[in-house]
């Protein structure tokens, strides 16, 4: 007589494993993949099949309720389309699709979290970043024996920008010093001698705002483990930094014209302060600087890009969504899972001082240290409150 029982078991195991094998794959392609169509790939073509296959786990009204923030952030930035004076049926289906993704990640997410225990998940990601840090020391290797070492370093990844290759391994060194601080942890001094090169890559990238990031939540990880004597060790290492950078590296580098920039995007958001000129509008300008006329491509911040495309009440949904954060960080500050995680949204958050466009994208380094953070957040306000 067939047994209904162990079918049902094996078909939850089943599930189960191809929840695993999906997100690890994902993960290790933003590091794996030498162009975003591939990444973009993964995700379509497995990612979304399986989130769908477990249609039966999944309930609109209890995913409305935990992400209700972020599906109003990404329903009005798609709507706001409509009144961008560049709108056509093609980028706006563009944009549609863009915030489908990342709403789709979400509810992926949410799978995750229901079907996979934390500690199956802290073994995905500490799998993930010790295998990171062995591509990374091949990246340093290949990238410095052809080129000299005031070379910006950008990686072989699919973003090819220097920028954003630190902004992808930021979220990976701080898991990696997280778990260095854990005391208990029997891998910590691995994580420790792991985490090296890959700060070595972000200071090679020469980006000042993801160094900034760095070390600002660096410190916090430090504060919060209270690892004091590491921590007075890090400030002074900070007030170095800052020196360097402002006296020594900006010449040497020559300027990034942030402030030229971002006046020229204020002048525009005083302009349209309300509803602002929608998610299709043209960010590229053409201005004169020291170096004469040259092309800028976005505000390289993203708090002007969401005031520049959504207004005030653009805005005011991105201030909620990270008050939420937040909140939830100071009210669980104790809980190591709520320190890795707000660190690696405060991350973004310094970030994007200093770069990054609408956090509205298909799969891009901005999923994993900002959407990542801020949806597990909330799956662990609804986890709390479900208690």
């Amino acid at each position: 007589m067939l047994n209904y029982t162990s079918l049902s078991i094996s078909k939850g195991a089943y599930r189960e494993s191809l929840l695993y094998f999906s997100v690890t794959l994902f993960l290790l392609s933003f590091i794996l993949s030498p162009s975003y169509s591939i990444i973009h790939g993964i995700f379509y073509i497995l990612v979304i099949p399986v989130t769908l296959s477990h249609y039966d786990d999944i309930s609109l009204k209890d995913i409305f309720n935990k992400y209700k923030w972020i599906l109003l952030f990404l329903i009005y930035y798609s709507l706001s389309s409509l009144w961008s004076e560049d709108y056509t049926n093609k980028f706006f289906f563009r944009e549609i699709k863009s915030a489908l993704s990342v709403g789709l990640g979400c509810i992926f997410l949410d799978l995750i979290y229901k079907n996979l225990s934390k500690e199956k998940l802290f073994n995905i990601l500490f799998c993930c970043s010790i295998f990171t840090s062995i591509i990374i020391v091949i990246n340093l290797s290949v990238f410095y024996y052809n080129h000299p070492i005031t070379i910006r370093m950008a990686g072989f990844f699919a973003s090819g920008q220097e920028i954003k290759a630190a902004w992808l391994l930021g979220p990976v060194v701080l898991f990696l010093l997280h778990c260095y601080l854990q005391k208990n942890f029997e891998y910590n001094n691995l994580s420790g001698i792991c985490a090296l090169p890959l700060i070595m890559f972000i200071i090679m990238t020469q980006s000042r705002g993801p160094i900034l990031a760095l070390f600002v939540t660096f410190l916090l990880l430090l504060f919060q483990n209270k690892n004091y004597k590491m921590l007075f060790s890090f400030v002074f290492a900070l007030a170095l930094f800052l020196i360097y950078f402002c006296l020594i590296a900006e010449e040497a580098r020559g300027s990034s014209y942030r402030i030229l920039i971002w006046t020229h995007f204020i002048e525009l958001i005083i302009q349209k302060p309300f509803i602002g000129y929608g998610i299709l509008a043209e960010t590229e300008f053409t201005q004169t600087a020291i170096a004469g006329q040259s092309l800028f491509k976005h505000s390289h911040n993203a708090y002007l890009a969401c005031l520049f495309h959504g207004g005030i009440i653009g805005g005011l949904l991105f201030a909620k969504i990270i008050y939420d954060s937040v909140l939830i960080f100071i009210k669980n500050y104790t809980d190591p899972f709520i320190q890795i995680i707000f660190a690696i949204l405060l991350f973004a958050l310094v970030c994007f001082l200093t770069d990054g466009t609408l956090p509205i994208k298909s799969p891009r380094p901005v999923w994993l240290n900002f959407w990542l953070p801020i949806a597990l957040m909330y799956l662990y306000r609804n986890e709390k409150l479900e208690k």
